[in-house]
């Protein structure tokens, strides 16, 4: 019985080291895109052009919100700044930009 003990935990610790390394092989692989890049935690980080379905160089409210569900209508509006009901590259990257000026010129609590 001592000998069949025995020979359970060597072959636990044999297999048990081998089964992790899988594991983390598969979690691994599911944070990991199909081109082999990392994939980002945020939905902000999708290409413009994949979320662009028409091709015309901007997003409308149902385009941007089906790529960015958190979106609402008030910050569509809040980025759409020449009120065309569409967003473009360069509206984005200003809004951006205007976020994180904000964000540098707001003084710290004291």
């Amino acid at each position: 019985m001592k000998k069949f003990i025995c020979l359970f935990i060597a072959a636990s610790l044999i297999v048990l080291p081998g089964a992790a390394l899988a594991t983390d092989k598969t979690v691994a692989d599911q944070n990991t895109t199909e081109k082999g890049k990392r994939r980002k935690s945020s939905e902000h980080h999708l290409k413009f052009e994949d979320c662009d379905k028409e091709n015309k160089g901007a997003l409308t409210f149902e385009e941007a919100q089906t790529c960015f569900p958190r979106m609402s209508r008030e910050k569509f509006d809040a980025i759409d700044t020449n009120k065309d009901g569409a967003i473009t590259k360069a509206e984005i990257k200003a809004h951006r930009a205007a976020k994180k000026k904000h964000k540098k010129d707001k003084p710290l609590a004291d």
